[in-house]
């Protein structure tokens, strides 16, 4: 919650995103509010994760995503 709040300060240039975060709400959740609020909303987010869910970041409007050795 606290990254999402923070994007929508900062503006980050690029979002690296985790999706096996530890916090109460989980990557899928972080990417779906980045897009769904208007200032985060064109903010490019690449995806990083152990597991293919190249699909599901793409529905959910991930820039890109990459699978960790």
């Amino acid at each position: 919650a606290d990254a999402v709040v923070l994007a929508t300060r900062l503006r980050p240039k690029l979002v690296l995103l985790d999706i096996g975060l530890e916090d109460n709400m989980d990557g899928w959740q972080v990417l779906h509010r980045l897009r769904s609020q208007p200032a985060t909303r064109d903010l490019p987010v690449i995806v990083l994760s152990a597991r293919d869910e190249r699909g599901t970041a793409a529905m959910l409007g991930a820039t890109d995503y990459l699978v960790k050795p």
